[in-house]
């Protein structure tokens, strides 16, 4: 699973190669749920990133430095800055999110990065429903939560097999549903009154 490496700053880990390996394919397949929505050469940045990430599980190819992944950032930003004007605000942002969401772990040092790499992901599934609605996008989305999930209870949670943390998350997930269903019940109303 996770093994810890003590530091004195701050605890790095490090994520055994088949869980790293769950991890860039959920990147991928959450990006995928955006690819319509992205330009050409969004898209291409982004699976260069994904493709480094591969070949870093592989061996292939070493992790980058920090200061490359700045300057991979700043090329990537300021990309995004130019074409905002052609783009519009909702499609800069959902790009600007999705480049950082795909450069983010090629930094995944701390339990911090990792954190914020999953909720990334679970925002821009979040974000994909903007423009998508039909059922069988709403099944997609909900089994790449369920992923989502997982890495996340593999990482916080007790030592589990990858598909004892895949029921044990969807458990957890229609167990949430009344609940969602309540609050969802409760703030339409409150707007009505």
């Amino acid at each position: 699973m996770f093994t810890f490496k003590k530091t004195r700053s701050q605890n790095e880990f490090v994520i055994d190669k088949r869980l790293r390996t769950i991890l860039v394919i959920c990147q991928l397949v959450t990006l995928l749920s955006l690819m319509s929505e992205l330009t050409l050469w969004m898209n291409a940045i982004i699976s260069l990133c994904l493709i480094w990430q591969l070949s870093i599980i592989f061996g292939a190819l070493s992790q980058p430095n920090k200061y490359l992944i700045f300057l991979i950032a700043i090329f990537g930003a300021v990309a995004i800055a130019t074409s905002g004007r052609e783009l519009g605000l909702l499609l800069s942002m959902i790009h600007l999110i999705c480049f950082a969401y795909a450069i983010k772990a090629m930094e995944l040092n701390t339990r911090k990065d990792f954190f914020q790499l999953v909720l990334l992901g679970v925002f821009l599934l979040a974000c994909a429903f903007i423009f998508h609605q039909s059922l069988w996008f709403s099944s997609f989305v909900f089994v790449l939560l369920v992923i989502n999930l997982s890495l996340l209870l593999m990482y916080f949670g007790p030592r589990l097999p990858v598909v004892e943390s895949f029921k044990t998350s969807t458990t957890h997930l229609f167990l949430s549903v009344p609940l969602a269903l309540v609050m969802f019940v409760l703030f339409v109303a409150g707007d009505l009154k």
